[in-house]
C-alpha cells in the first residue's frame, strides 16, 4: 500500500477517518499529542493539494464526552491556519455543497 507521500493526490477529495476523541474540559476539547498527529496528516494532504474530508465522532451518546465536532473544526482551523468548514452530517444538501 502506497503512502501519502507516493501518491498524486492533487485536486482529489480524500476521507480521513480518525478517531478525534479528546479529553474535554470545560465543555471544550483538549489539545492533545493524538490531535497534534492528524494536524500533521491534515496538512501533509493539505500540502499535497487534497480536499480533505475528516470524518470523526467525540465520545457517545448519553455520555458527558459526547459533543459536536465543530469545536475541533475550529482548532484544526486555528491550527494549519487554514479555513476548515464544520458540516454537521455526511446526508443531505449540506454536505453535496461541500
Amino acid at each position: 500500500m502506497n503512502g501519502i507521500e507516493e501518491v498524486d493526490l492533487s485536486g482529489k477529495r480524500v476521507l480521513l477517518r480518525t478517531d478525534l476523541n479528546l479529553p474535554v474540559e470545560g465543555g471544550k476539547p483538549k489539545k492533545t499529542v493524538r490531535f497534534e498527529r492528524y494536524l500533521q496528516t491534515i496538512q501533509k494532504l493539505s500540502k499535497s493539494g487534497a480536499k480533505t474530508v475528516v470524518m470523526s465522532h467525540q465520545g457517545r451518546p448519553a455520555r458527558q464526552d459526547f459533543m459536536s465536532l465543530e469545536p475541533h473544526a475550529d482548532m484544526i482551523s486555528e491550527e494549519i491556519e487554514c479555513k476548515v468548514r464544520f458540516v454537521s452530517s455526511f446526508f443531505g444538501q449540506q454536505l453535496e455543497s461541500s
